[in-house]
């Protein structure tokens, strides 16, 4: 009996110890060997789960599907951006799979092979070498699949469940085909136990996702991601013996055979140079829209796990070094290197200024006179968002005042986000003025099809990102003028023209015709005061653009040209070079001096009694939901935090010195205008605390650039509220639209 336990006691030993050492194979691959894919599947995983404004690219993929009543199949420009994303998803996915492959086998032999002592160590390190390339091939489609079901399908949704099981869905479906196709000639009686399981998961799961789509169409797209990886995964299975039947040929060739360096180079350098040639050719081709944010993501992602590949396998075949986990530091010391010595690219945008700028006439009746004009207002805000919420703000109570809004305008201040939404309102009024809106303001001509609002929307809901992202990833990587800064600007012109025409004030236009307009008479009227805010790189101090004087930098300056140096997003938008009179100098987003542009309107305070003073903040509010938030914790990193908060302090400040001074000038108190998401998102989420912890990943600012109409007209509660509120605190000025 004692020997008995004791050969009981050795073989559970044994068997531990050989379950050990296939987990450590089966490491050595994957971290090992394979350390390359699973580095970018781990930049594509923070990016896809941490990156808020992934999330709103993502839902756009489903937005066209969603909201149409009509079938878009055969729309092309409406569904291009949804295919372009799935075949370069699956390209991805299919180049990780050949990297990994390739990591595992080139050079095996003289590499890996002599290490492993035994038999049964070779046939579990050549089992590992062939399914860890496949999974994770599989893996990135999966992860990829489920991001997108989760944005488009589960918006504002905070648990883990959800992903999860958006991921397990597909994940079901590639092994039940894997079982199915691989095991049903064997007849297993486990074939069926398992299939049993999996079959009622999988359709569950699908009917689940069905139960929450709108429309069949969705439902079509859902179904196709889902169904995506299974096929990759049994395409990577059964390729060999596709391609046998379907052009013939007898050499059946071991997944885990060891390939010669020599062989493959031609193959990576080739799928780098059409990789890296199709993003500058996105570069070089703005206007056509051939690839979307997340493409552009996706295939830098490919490329670099392409030229990663090739110089870690030639690398390894020079000191005869296998890759291992040790790699990544190798790469990350250099890239460290290469970014320390490094000079910054700086931005030299210009856009070709137009022949002829015309400028709105006003009736004489009409026309105000500048003693009249006493309204000022500063906006601020990161990105897209807080430009919209501004631009549309200001528009809204144009439209409810019959235009008599604009006419009380004296200064307006900006800064990031805020100013390009200053810019984007006074152009289009000085449109509508052109077609002559507000002449009259009867009801039914206020309600009309074409109005302010409409024509924001035009302008601002485009996708600026992806030129940028196609530049910061292509052309900006080499040490040359940094393009992206014109590829926004480009973006803005063009949106800006295809909704006002050439002949209107667009971004191209001098900065001095920003809101001007001609009398009765044909004399010029000058507009408001407009104040665009930059920050001096190298003295830290406000440098300011200004309609109604001299240029600071020497050359004619445009509004797009002042707007991107006062909304220059970090690494978005690279540092802008200005020439003035004493030197060059370097100009970056207005936000690193006065985060609320309320301190260049201490300067510009109208001598009229009742003065009243907008401020727009395009930022949601941090108190927002606090009651559920409990206590505040504690950052982890207080440097940071503090030189974070010394900002906010320091456009508080502005903004009480500015307070002051309306008091004394006989002003009344600011009306605060700031973007409420709990306000903006009550009616599509109902349950509190899910719509609390949605808003507080929409708190941090974008990646500015993008927003999709679907969160635009989410936000249309908070705009019309803010309007109301601007209306009740200049009555009776929206009163004169109703008569």
């Amino acid at each position: 009996m004692t020997d008995y336990f004791r050969g009981a006691w050795a073989r559970t030993l044994v068997s531990r110890l050989r379950c050990w050492k296939v987990l450590l194979l089966w490491i050595h691959v994957c971290l090992g060997r394979c350390w390359l894919p699973a580095v970018v599947i781990s930049v594509e995983f923070g990016i896809l789960a941490y990156v808020p404004q992934a999330k709103e690219v993502l839902f756009a993929l489903f937005e066209p599907f969603a909201i149409s009543q009509t079938p878009l199949f055969f729309d092309p420009g409406r569904t291009l951006p949804t295919l372009s994303f799935l075949c370069v998803g699956f390209a991805l996915s299919t180049t990780l799979w050949y990297m990994a492959r390739l990591l595992s086998t080139v050079d095996r032999r003289q590499s890996v092979q002599p290490r492993l002592t035994s038999f049964g160590d070779r046939r579990i390190y050549l089992r590992a070498v062939v399914w860890v390339p496949r999974w994770f091939g599989t893996g990135s489609l999966i992860l990829l699949s489920a991001s997108t079901l989760t944005a488009g399908i589960f918006p504002g949704t905070q648990s883990m469940l959800v992903p999860i099981g958006c991921a397990v869905c597909p994940l079901t479906i590639a092994i039940l085909g894997q079982v199915l196709i691989r095991r049903a000639p064997r007849q297993r009686m486990w074939l069926f136990s398992v299939a049993a399981f999996c079959l009622p998961v999988g359709v569950w799961l699908l009917l689940t996702l069905g139960a929450r789509i709108g429309t069949g169409q969705t439902f079509v797209i859902t179904l196709l991601l889902n169904l995506l990886p299974a096929l990759l995964h049994l395409g990577l299975i059964f390729r060999r013996a596709l391609l046998r039947g379907v052009f013939g040929g007898s050499r059946r060739l071991h997944p885990a055979a060891s390939r010669d360096l020599n062989d493959v180079s031609g193959r990576l350098l080739s799928i780098a140079i059409c990789t890296a040639g199709l993003l500058f050719f996105v570069t070089l081709t703005p206007q056509l829209h051939l690839l979307s944010s997340p493409d552009v993501v996706l295939l830098f992602l490919g490329a670099c796990a392409t030229v990663g590949t090739l110089i870690s396998l030639w690398f390894a075949r020079v000191v005869r070094w296998t890759p291992s986990i040790g790699w990544v530091a190798v790469f990350l010391v250099t890239a460290a290197v290469i970014l320390g010595v490094a000079d910054e690219s700086l931005g030299l945008e210009r856009l070709d200024p137009p022949t002829m700028t015309p400028f709105a006439p006003e009736a004489e009746a009409e026309r105000s006179p500048l003693s009249d004009r006493d309204v000022i207002l500063n906006a601020h805000g990161g990105g897209l968002r807080a430009a919209y919420y501004t631009a549309s703000v200001l528009a809204r109570v144009d439209e409810l005042s019959c235009g008599k809004f604009g006419q009380r305008l004296s200064t307006a201040s900006g800064v990031s986000g805020g100013s390009f939404g200053i810019a984007t309102y006074l152009m289009i009024r000085q449109y509508r003025l052109i077609q002559g809106a507000w002449t009259d303001c009867s009801p039914s001509v206020l309600n009309s099809t074409v109005t302010s609002q409409s024509l924001v929307d035009r302008v601002l809901l485009n996708d600026f990102l992806s030129p940028v992202l196609a530049n910061l990833f292509s052309v900006d990587l080499l040490p040359v003028q940094a393009r992206r800064g014109q590829a926004l600007l480009d973006g803005w012109q063009r949106a800006i023209v295809d909704t006002l025409g050439k002949s209107g004030t667009t971004f191209a236009s001098p900065l001095s015709s920003l809101g001007q307009s001609l009398d009765a008479n044909g004399m010029n009227h000058p507009g408001p005061t407009v104040l665009l805010n930059s920050t001096v790189v190298s003295t830290g101090r406000r440098m300011e653009f200004n309609n109604h004087k001299a240029d600071a930098c020497g050359h004619l300056t445009s509004i797009g040209e002042a707007v991107l140096h006062s909304a220059r997003f970090p690494v978005i938008s690279p540092a802008g070079s200005c020439q003035t009179a004493s030197g060059p100098i370097q100009l970056v987003d207005g936000g690193y001096y006065d985060n609320s542009g309320a301190e260049a309107l201490t300067e510009y305070v109208p001598n009229v009694p009742d003065t009243k003073w907008l401020n727009i903040n395009g930022n949601p509010p941090e108190d927002e939901c606090a009651s559920l938030d409990g206590l505040p914790s504690s950052p982890k990193l207080s440097a940071i935090a503090a030189l974070l908060a010394s900002r906010k302090g320091h456009a508080s400040e502005a903004e009480d010195r500015l307070k002051d001074l309306v008091k004394k000038s006989g002003g009344s108190e600011p009306v605060m205008l700031t973007l409420s998401l709990d306000e903006a998102f009550n009616r599509t989420i109902l349950d509190r605390q899910q719509r609390c912890a949605f808003v507080r990943t929409l708190r941090s600012a974008p990646l500015g650039w993008y927003m999709t109409r679907t969160t635009a007209e989410a936000m249309n509660t908070p705009i019309l509220s803010a309007a109301s509120k601007v209306c009740q605190a200049l009555s009776p000025l929206c009163g004169s639209a109703k008569q």
